[in-house]
């Protein structure tokens, strides 16, 4: 069987999280997950969203595809990484490699039991071309796609 994913590479402040405290309300966002799926590109849905759901992605897989055809690939940690990350330091922000890498594998162990033929995979930016990478070794196809309006992140107020 031939599997394929598309890759959606984006920031986790426009995932929809539910328990994320930067969250960003974006239309267009759940626009395009849901079309992913209700075009036919996706059964099943992935996520790196660290426990921090119900997300946007999660209520479109739930609501189109029915239950059980989307996983949080990033939940079984103790902390939610999304949180509790590097902070970035006048705009910089370091990323352990070693640390990156563990994680993908086990993103990827997960995505690979999962007995789908065109899932959709949704992660930070930081970590779409590893993981992409990683997917297209093990004979996955995999086309990569991104939502990244820094617009709409300049324009965020931040209390300041």
């Amino acid at each position: 069987m031939t599997r394929s994913v598309v890759l959606l590479a984006t920031l986790h402040e426009f995932q929809g999280l539910a328990r994320h405290p930067d969250s960003i309300d974006d239309p267009s966002y759940a626009s395009g997950v849901e079309s992913f799926i209700r075009t036919g590109r996706a059964d099943f849905v992935f996520e790196e969203a660290a426990g921090l759901g119900p997300s946007t992605a999660e209520q479109r897989a739930n609501l189109i595809l029915g239950p059980g055809h989307y996983l949080d690939i990033d939940s079984g940690r103790n902390k939610p990484n999304l949180l509790s990350g590097p902070k970035p330091i006048c705009g910089f922000t370091s990323i352990s490699i070693d640390l990156s890498k563990a994680r993908e594998d086990a993103w990827f162990q997960r995505v690979n039991a999962q007995g789908f033929k065109k899932g959709l995979v949704i992660c930070g930016a930081a970590h779409s071309l590893s993981f992409g990478f990683r997917l297209q070794d093990a004979g996955i196809s995999v086309e990569l796609c991104q939502h990244l309006p820094y617009e709409t992140l300049c324009r965020r107020d931040h209390g300041k």
